[in-house]
């Protein structure tokens, strides 16, 4: 009666094998048969014994990597276009991108399969399981890159760290399906290794948390007192619905989002350094100065590529020299008249609060103002009456007339005027509509600036 277990010489050869790529192929096995002629029913005896034992039999590995018209993705999310994007804001990723489209998705119940030989540290089990899940970590890092800002390349390693972590800690008969679990761990990972707000402060991690759960609505939020306050007491209040708190903990979180210089990034030869105890005001001055260049980064990095360097040729920026409108526009090829349209652009843009408040911190004192530094409520600033006009003209609002009376700026204008009152609004403008409007308008529809 011939023998219920393989010859050991198949079977070693075979578990070799599997210890050194972390499966064996159908073919090698197939090739192990023919070598020593086994009967038919020795063929499955050999494949059961060598299943009992935890060995992976699969397709070999070239087959298995590369996508084919058998594989078939179950994914509802479109990955050409999240690989596309990746890409366009991280052009260094592109080799990466390109080997992750060559690897064949998860098929059918394959992570059931797998799981049982990784957590065993079968190598090919625990290779195969992360690439399979590598979109996922890259979904991730995105949407972590465009909600944060954080630096791409760097969000996909902690994630792909974390879906690490997910497979050795995961237990099939504890947690729910892997495809569910690990994003968990990937999430967590990136949050936990992501900078703060500033990455020159270390944040304890409760305290990081709080911040990136604050940080839209930090970042989106404006109202009439954002003007008037250092600190807008609706912000406070939105924070302290947010997370719960007390009003003192919601001040010391939004001060944490504010810009800090390293004394690193100082020249380090200026005499603001020499250790003579006397020149503390350089130095000051000198961070004040390194602080105020990265603020104007930051709020020019808002404005589109063309407008920022027409401001920083009109201005001097960036350690330009001041440019005329006509050798701007030879430098862009276009006429006076179009860059200065440009400058006026930007330059409404760089007004609007959400901008020109990160600036406002840097403009001194003057008397009148409250001990906080913060203007008082009487005296907001409001545009001139020539960046009203040409704002109106530039963005083809109608109007027929602008006059000053009564310590208020009228706009006067029909009823096609009320459409852009919202519009006019953002721009910092707050108008009252005045039906008929006196002698001053002409009895026409008007509004004032309040």
């Amino acid at each position: 009666m011939a023998s219920l277990i393989p010859p050991d010489e198949i079977v070693n050869q075979l578990i070799q094998l599997h210890q050194e790529q972390g499966y064996v192929s159908e073919d090698a096995v197939l090739a192990a048969i023919r070598k020593h002629s086994l009967p038919l029913d020795g063929v499955e005896r050999l494949c059961d014994h060598l299943l009992s034992i935890g060995v992976v039999i699969r397709d070999d590995l070239n087959d298995l990597l590369a996508v084919s018209d058998d594989g078939y993705d179950r994914s509802k999310i479109n990955y050409r276009e999240l690989f596309e994007e990746v890409m366009e804001i991280d052009p260094s990723l592109s080799y990466f991108i390109e080997e992750l489209r060559l690897i064949k998705p998860p098929q059918h119940r394959e992570w059931q399969l797998l799981i049982p030989q990784a957590l065993n540290n079968n190598p090919f089990a625990r290779r195969r399981i992360v690439e399979m899940y590598l979109k996922t970590v890259v979904r991730a890092a995105l949407w972590h890159h465009k909600q944060y800002s954080l630096p791409l390349a760097d969000m996909i390693q902690e994630g792909a760290i974390g879906l690490i972590t997910a497979l050795d800690k995961y237990e099939p008969g504890v947690h729910d399906k892997f495809s569910i679990y690990a994003p968990w761990w990937v999430r967590q990972n990136i949050m936990r290794a992501a900078p703060g707000p500033n990455p020159l402060v270390y944040y304890p991690v409760h305290i990081k948390d709080k911040l990136y759960r604050i940080h839209e609505v930090v970042t989106q939020h404006y109202c009439d007192q954002c003007i008037n306050s250092i600190v807008c007491p609706n912000l406070i209040e939105s924070i302290v619905m947010k997370l719960e708190c007390k009003t003192e903990e919601a001040e010391d979180l939004i001060q944490l989002f504010g810009t800090y210089v390293s004394l690193d990034s100082c020249d380090q030869t200026s005499p603001s350094f020499a250790d003579d105890g006397g020149q503390i005001e350089e130095l000051v001055e000198e961070a004040f100065q390194q602080s105020l260049q990265s603020t104007i980064n930051e709020v020019l990095g808002t404005l589109k590529p063309r407008e920022k360097e027409v401001i920083m040729l009109r201005f001097g920026l960036g350690n330009k020299r001041e440019h005329t409108l006509e050798q701007i526009g030879i430098i862009f090829d276009l006429t006076r008249e179009r860059i200065r349209q440009i400058e006026a652009k930007a330059l409404r843009r760089l007004r609007h609060p959400s901008r020109s408040r990160k600036l406002a911190n840097y403009l001194p004192m003057k008397k009148g103002d409250d001990k906080e530094g913060a203007p008082s409520e009487s005296k907001s600033i409001k545009p001139a009456s020539f960046d009203i006009i040409e704002y109106l003209e530039d963005n083809a609002i109608p109007f027929v007339d602008l006059r000053e009376k009564a310590g208020a700026l009228w706009i006067i204008g029909g009823e096609e005027l009320r459409l852009h009152v919202a519009e006019l609004k953002e721009y910092g403008i707050k108008l009252k509509f005045v039906a008929g409007g006196g002698k001053a308008t002409n009895h026409q529809p008007s509004w004032y600036v309040k």
